[in-house]
């Protein structure tokens, strides 16, 4: 099973919510090969029930090496008020072992529909894999760490006209998870983590945010075809309600050799 995570993350300040992805190893694709992996999530779900959509676009161009295109939309508190974005990415695999894999990441994304008509983000990151069988055919473990940087502009002073400065920082993002597959073509995912924003405090106080755990299920339904279902449960951090984030996807294989 082959999905590529691809980490679109925005800057808190901009109070929009991640694009949902549902669960899985990152894995490159053959070269010369193409992959379309549509998501259709609620967010928020029992708070503010927020709808994102989105299609990802990969590409094998080389043994080892993908790039990767994005947009995704999403509307707040029930389909009111609305932001987008859009995304770039490479995938590269400099170690891919029967048992274990190391794959390097480095993702670009920029939103519309902040307080300044939008905001860029740089994500470099990294995932390592432990598979028990080669091709991730039983069970298996993955980290994935990331390191998002974003901006945005923080209020310098307020006499006697408001006054804002352009600033940047950089988070911690960190994922956990695990794998079982059953019937070669079905498999569960168990996922946690979460975000340290603003290490340097230049955008706010250092905090984690958007810690999760959540509940995946893969399934193979052709050779071209694999349908992605997720059920994250977003846990309360500093003001924040407890909420669930269903989202339900596809990954179609196109051009396969």
């Amino acid at each position: 099973m082959k999905k590529l995570f691809v980490a679109s993350l925005m800057t808190a300040a901009l109070l929009l919510p991640l694009q949902a992805f549902a669960g899985d190893t990152t894995e490159v694709i053959d070269k010369d090969t193409l992959e379309v992996d549509p998501t259709f999530s609620i967010d928020g779900m029992g708070d503010s029930n927020n709808v994102n959509t989105g299609v990802t676009v990969v590409y094998g161009v080389l043994d080892g090496f993908n790039i990767n295109a994005s947009v995704g939309y999403g509307a707040n508190e029930g389909l009111a008020g609305g932001h987008a974005d859009l995304g770039l990415g490479m995938l590269w695999t400099p170690l891919d072992t029967d048992h274990f894999d190391l794959d390097v990441m480095l993702d670009f994304s920029y939103g519309f529909g902040g307080a300044w008509g939008g905001a860029y983000s740089l994500t470099p990151g990294v995932e390592l894999n432990y598979d028990l069988e080669p091709d991730t055919a039983l069970w298996g473990l993955y980290l994935r760490f990331g390191l998002p940087i974003s901006g945005d502009y923080v209020k310098k002073e307020d006499v006697p006209t408001p006054k804002y400065e352009a600033k940047a920082d950089v988070g911690i993002s960190l994922t956990l998870g695990t794998y079982f597959t059953f019937a070669e073509v079905h498999q569960i995912l168990l996922e946690g983590g979460f975000e340290v924003e603003n290490l340097a405090k230049n955008l706010g106080d250092t905090g984690i945010v958007e810690p999760f755990i959540s509940l995946g299920y893969n399934v193979g339904i052709t050779d071209s075809f694999e349908l992605t279902t997720e059920l994250a449960f977003n846990l309360p951090s500093d003001n924040d309600n407890f909420s669930a984030t269903l989202t339900i996807g596809g990954i179609f294989g196109l051009l396969n050799k």
